[in-house]
């Protein structure tokens, strides 16, 4: 999995405060922090930890191809 994240930004521990938006749970396993629509100001935006592990896994997500769009759903 090393080469897969070569030179992307993430975390080896999942913060124990926070729980995974497509899974639902805290476990301990490497998070990428994802931007939330609609949050920013130009230079800061809120971001929540998702599982590298979720992000990877393709039964949560789906292609909108008339929006042009891909997005995740929770199990």
């Amino acid at each position: 999995m090393n080469d897969i994240l070569e030179g992307i930004r993430y975390f080896e521990h999942y913060p124990p405060e926070s729980s995974c938006f497509l899974c639902g749970t805290n476990k301990d396993e490497p998070c990428a922090l994802i931007g939330v629509d609609g949050t920013g100001d130009g230079r800061i935006v809120e971001a929540e930890p998702i599982h590298i592990r979720c992000l990877l896994n393709n039964e949560n997500w789906r292609i909108n191809r008339p929006m042009g769009i891909i997005y995740g759903r929770r199990i």
